[in-house]
């Protein structure tokens, strides 16, 4: 009696341990992504609070000597602070991105690897042949047999062919989005080295001392 309780357990085991494993995955990612949420509100924020910062900063600058070097300063700092925020922001997006690739590819393994049970289950089933009048010759069943599971072995390759092209297509949008935002980085920089220059440009020379 105690020897087929433990069977019974084993397999109850056997049959929960990949949904909990499942539900383990699911609540890291809503962990996961929750965090994002949060660390992109905070993104947000501080975009405001540096916003409201610098018009106050830039405010002061009028008060001073000299208004140009203050401001040109003041808004340096601002391109700067900036930066590093959408830095964190595209961090965040690389993360997301990350995670729904690799989901997707692990759709696509789940579903690669039903279709070849599928493909296996069809092929070991017996091929049913209908009696008739005159028994059909044993060569002609076999033949039956071989075209069925050859049929079956070339649906499940068609399948996987498919799913590997489309986990290919997948990797190739992540790295169109990346290389999309590496030039946005790229342009961003430039714009701020010309907003550089021509703050440089445009400073006025310093008075002669007396």
């Amino acid at each position: 009696m105690n020897t087929i309780w433990t069977a019974r357990l084993a397999a109850l085991l056997l049959v929960l341990s990949p949904l909990g494993a499942a539900a383990q995955e699911s609540a890291a990612e809503t962990v996961a992504a929750r965090a994002r949420a949060v660390e992109r509100a905070r993104i947000n924020e501080a975009r405001a609070a540096l916003q409201t910062e610098t018009q106050a900063r830039e405010r002061a600058c009028y008060q001073q000597f000299s208004v140009n070097a203050c401001l040109s300063d003041v808004r340096a700092k601002r391109r700067a602070a900036l930066t590093e925020l959408q830095r964190q922001e595209i961090v965040l997006n690389d993360q997301e991105r990350k995670e729904r690739a690799a989901k997707a590819l692990a759709g696509q393994e789940e579903r690669e690897a039903a279709h070849a049970d599928k493909a296996q289950e069809a092929a070991a089933k017996p091929v049913h042949i209908p009696q008739a009048k005159s028994p059909m010759p044993a060569a002609s069943a076999a033949e039956q047999a071989q075209r069925a599971q050859t049929a079956a072995e070339r649906r499940a390759a068609e399948n996987a062919r498919k799913q590997v092209q489309h986990a290919g297509k997948v990797a190739d949008e992540a790295e169109n989005t990346r290389r999309f935002e590496e030039r946005q980085r790229q342009a961003q920089k430039r714009r701020e080295e010309r907003a550089r220059r021509e703050a440089q440009a445009t400073k006025p020379a310093a008075a002669p001392l007396p």
